[in-house]
Formats: structure tokens, C-alpha cells, sequence
């Protein structure tokens, strides 16, 4: 796929769609991840440090149970 036009549409589709799978389990992560992800990062946080390894934690396994590495 990689070369074609519509690659980065698929891509990008792709990513938002995944955490969707997750929304009953993990409601805090996946409403943060859905909107702030951008190819292998994640563009958002929380406010709390103590809260930071722990999203951190689930946001990472999510997107490894896709086969994505999260990587920022």
C-alpha cells in the first residue's frame, strides 16, 4: 500500500478507528486517544503526573494490541 495516494487516508482512518474497540473498557484513554493521534504519536496528556504513566501504560497497549507503536 505504501506509495499509493490514498495511503495516508487509510493510515489515518485506520489509527482512529482502532481505539474504538476499546470504549467500553477504557473510556478515559480512548476519548483522549481518538482525537490526538497523529501517525505513531500521541498529541494530548493529562493534567496530573501521577495520571501520566498511567495513560501512558493503556494508550501504548491499545495501539500494540493494533499492531501500532506508539512511539511520542
Amino acid at each position: 500500500m505504501f506509495g499509493l495516494t490514498p495511503n495516508p487516508a487509510i493510515l489515518e482512518s485506520t489509527i482512529k478507528h482502532h481505539p474504538s474497540k476499546y470504549e467500553e473498557k477504557e473510556p478515559e484513554v480512548t476519548s483522549l486517544l481518538s482525537p490526538s493521534l497523529y501517525v505513531d504519536g500521541l498529541v494530548g496528556g493529562v493534567f496530573r503526573r501521577n495520571k501520566t504513566a498511567n495513560l501512558y501504560d493503556k494508550a501504548h497497549k491499545i495501539m500494540k494490541d493494533g499492531g501500532f507503536s506508539l512511539r511520542k
